[in-house]
């Protein structure tokens, strides 16, 4: 009713039902608007510090984009497709990122799986994730192995282990095992 007052080209006023909705849409927004912050925000984002973040904004648009009484279900579902067209495909990725941060392991990703995805959905998700770890660690041991027959079949010296020193430069009163 100011703007009516205030101004005789005002035409347009928005309804207590329009303003509820206009509040339900910022607050919806709003989280997105965090998000962004942290991950454009800082110099070296990391995926393992933004993944809750990645997480709760899915779960906030998987059930945006299913609550069929609310006016958002269009638009929830365009941006839930734009997400998922961005992000989907780095899942794993991040996923296993988080798993090597020692803060995290897998407890993160079973936590966060079942959060986000039906029961079935979840193990397969984290499954994958277990089976691409193991596939990389295997992947590891092979290349490690390998590199030490190549050099055991050059002829080339084993580097001495340098467990067990407690002084590298010989000074001091730490021994140095040889």
């Amino acid at each position: 009713m100011y703007y009516v007052a205030r101004d005789a080209a005002y035409t347009f006023l928005l309804s207590e039902k329009d303003w509820k909705k206009v509040s339900i849409v910022c607050s919806f927004l709003e989280q997105f608007n965090e998000v962004t912050h942290l991950i454009l925000g800082s110099e070296y984002p990391t995926s393992n510090l933004f993944l809750i973040e990645l997480y709760t904004i899915k779960k906030l648009l998987d059930e945006a984009s299913v609550d069929e009484e609310s006016f958002m279900v269009e638009m929830a579902n365009k941006m839930k497709a734009k997400f998922d067209k961005y992000w989907g495909d780095s899942d794993l990725l991040i996923s296993i990122t988080v798993v090597l941060d020692s803060r995290n392991k897998m407890k993160l990703i079973e936590w966060y799986f079942s959060e986000i995805y039906s029961a079935s959905d979840a193990i397969e998700h984290i499954s994958t994730v277990c089976e691409t770890l193991h596939m990389l660690y295997n992947e590891y041991v092979e290349a490690h192995k390998a590199n030490v027959d190549n050099n055991n079949i050059q002829g080339e010296p084993q580097k001495e282990s340098l467990i067990g020193r407690s002084n590298l430069n010989g000074r001091g009163k730490g021994k140095v095992r040889t």
